[in-house]
C-alpha cells in the first residue's frame, strides 16, 4: 500500500516499498485528485511488477504519459521503461561535451577550473558510465577520492580547499542537468563542501620584508607587480595586467582597477582604488619608463590582457619567475605568493578604515575577507601587552570603574562633550541629541545607546 502526505500548498509525498521492499518517496506538485489518481495508479503497477504481469494497456499508457522527471525516478526503481531521449541514453562523457558547449560564458582561469573538473569526473566514473547511473554514494566516493589520491609530479592527493571547489563545480554541472529534466536529483547536492581558510598558509609579509623583494626586482614593471600586490591589493595578474596609463588619476590620487575575475557582476566589474603614498613611488617610475606609444602599464605582459578571455591568466607563469626574485633577496618564499601579499594588505587597512571600505578596495566580501584575507601577527599581540586598551586618563594605570562609581576624566563624558572638547567636526553630528542628566550617568548613555 502506498501512503499520500501533504508537503505544502499542492505538494504530495507518495510512499511506498520498491521490488526489494526498501522505502521509497515521490514528490508531486499537483492537485489533490491528481495525486490521489497517480498512487491509485502506482499500487496498481507495484503489484503487476511483483508476480512479473505485463501492464494492461490502460496502464502502460498512463506510465509512458508521464511528466519526464516523475518516469525517471520510477525507472530508476525499475518499474516502468525508461524514457527516450534522457540521462537513460546519455553518458556523462556526452553530457560533459554538451555542458561545455553550452557555456561560452566561461573563461579564463574560471573555464581552466571547471576544465580540472571535467577531467577527474571523466577519470573516476569514464566517458560511457550513464548519467543517470551515478548515485549520492557514487558523488561521495568521488569526493574521497580527490582528497585522497595522489596526483601530479609530486603523487599527492588535492588539498581539501581543491577538492571542496571541484565538488562545487561538479554539483553545478548536475544540477544543468537536473534543469534540462535529464535526472531526477543531483547527486552532488547536499555534500559538504565548504571551502575554508587554511591558516597554515597564511602569512604576514612585513614592509621590511617586501621592500628587500622590491630591491631584487629586475626592473620598474616587475616592482610595480611587487608593490600593486602588497601596497594595493590588486589580484596578479589578472588585474595588474589589464592596467592603462588611462586608469591612473594621479590628481585625484585614484587608480581604477577592472577586475576580469568579477565582471560577470554588473556591480564589480572595475573598482577605484586609493593611490597610497607606498605605491605612487612605483606608478610614476613605470610612468617615467614607457615607451612611446605604450598605454600598459606593465607592458611586458601585455598580451595576457589582449588574450585572457581564451587563454586566461595562468600561461603568465609570473609564480615561478617571484619565487625566484624572493630567493635573489635572500627571503625563503611563503605560501600563497601573490595572495598573502593582498591578505597582508587587507590586514593593515582593516585597523584603519570601515570594513566595507577596505573590501570595496580589495576586491572581496566581508564573510571572504574573514575567512580567507585577514590575519593574526604578531605585533596584534605586541601592542596589546604593551598598550592599554581601556578608555583609561593619561598616565593612569587604574582599572576601569563600574557604573554608578566616580567617574574619572573622559568615562563620565557623553559623547557630544567628547566631539566639543576636540573641536572636531564630529560635534555637529550629536548637536541635536538629548544630553542626559547627571543623576543618568553612564548607565543612562548605555541606555539611550541601546534605543538609538
Amino acid at each position: 500500500m502506498a501512503t499520500m502526505t501533504r508537503r505544502g500548498s499542492k505538494r504530495w509525498q507518495i510512499q511506498f516499498q520498491d521490488l526489494q521492499g526498501r522505502r521509497r518517496s515521490i514528490t508531486l506538485r499537483c492537485a489533490y485528485d491528481a495525486a490521489r489518481d497517480f498512487k491509485a495508479r502506482l499500487e496498481k503497477l507495484l503489484e503487476h511488477r511483483r508476480v512479473g504481469s505485463a501492464l494492461p494497456p490502460a496502464l502502460a499508457q498512463w506510465a509512458a504519459a508521464l511528466d519526464v522527471t516523475v518516469r525517471q525516478k520510477l525507472a530508476a526503481l525499475d518499474l516502468v521503461p525508461a524514457p527516450e531521449n534522457t540521462s537513460q541514453g546519455m553518458t556523462l562523457g556526452q553530457w560533459l561535451k554538451r555542458w561545455f558547449a553550452s557555456r561560452s560564458d566561461l573563461r579564463g582561469s574560471t573555464l581552466t577550473a571547471y576544465g580540472h573538473t571535467r577531467r577527474d569526473l571523466l577519470r573516476f566514473f569514464g566517458p560511457d558510465r550513464p548519467l543517470g547511473s551515478i548515485t549520492r554514494g557514487d558523488a561521495q566516493d568521488f569526493h574521497r577520492w580527490l582528497k585522497t589520491c595522489p596526483r601530479g609530479r609530486r603523487k599527492k592527493p588535492l588539498a581539501e580547499a581543491t577538492a571542496n571547489r571541484r565538488l562545487g563545480a561538479a554539483r553545478t554541472i548536475f544540477h544543468a542537468a537536473v534543469d534540462h529534466e535529464l535526472i531526477p536529483r543531483n547527486p552532488f547536492a547536499g555534500i559538504a563542501a565548504t571551502v575554508r581558510g587554511n591558516p597554515k598558509r597564511m602569512r604576514f609579509i612585513d614592509r621590511e620584508t617586501i621592500q628587500r623583494v622590491i630591491d631584487a626586482c629586475p626592473d620598474a614593471q616587475w616592482r610595480l607587480l611587487v608593490a600593486l600586490a602588497r601596497y594595493g591589493g590588486l589580484r596578479i595578474p589578472s588585474e595588474a595586467v589589464v592596467l592603462t596609463r588611462q586608469d591612473v588619476d594621479l590628481e585625484r590620487g585614484i587608480l581604477r582597477v577592472k577586475a576580469p575575475k568579477t565582471e560577470h557582476h554588473p556591480r564589480h566589474k572595475e573598482r577605484m582604488v586609493p593611490l597610497f603614498p607606498e605605491l605612487r613611488p612605483f606608478v610614476l617610475d613605470v610612468l617615467e619608463a614607457m615607451p612611446p606609444g605604450e598605454t600598459h602599464l606593465v607592458w611586458r605582459y601585455k598580451h595576457l590582457a589582449e588574450d585572457y578571455e581564451q587563454e586566461g591568466f595562468h600561461t603568465a607563469n609570473l609564480r615561478t619567475q617571484f619565487a625566484k626574485i624572493i630567493r635573489r633577496a635572500g627571503v625563503e618564499p611563503w605560501p600563497k605568493l601573490w595572495q598573502n601579499l593582498r591578505s597582508s594588505r587587507e590586514t593593515e587597512l582593516a585597523e584603519h578604515f570601515p570594513a566595507h571600505v577596505v573590501c570595496y578596495w580589495i576586491g572581496n566580501s566581508e564573510p571572504v575577507a574573514r575567512e580567507h584575507y585577514l590575519q593574526i601577527h604578531d605585533e596584534h599581540f605586541h601592542r596589546a601587552a604593551q598598550q592599554p586598551t581601556g578608555p583609561l586618563s593619561p598616565g593612569s594605570a587604574a582599572p576601569l570603574r563600574c557604573c554608578g562609581a566616580a567617574e574619572g576624566p573622559g568615562i563620565g563624558q557623553n559623547r557630544a562633550e567628547v566631539a566639543q572638547d576636540a573641536g572636531g567636526p564630529m560635534s555637529a553630528l550629536f548637536h541635536d541629541l538629548p544630553q542626559p542628566s547627571q543623576s543618568q550617568g553612564l548607565t543612562g548613555w548605555a541606555l539611550q545607546d541601546s534605543n538609538l
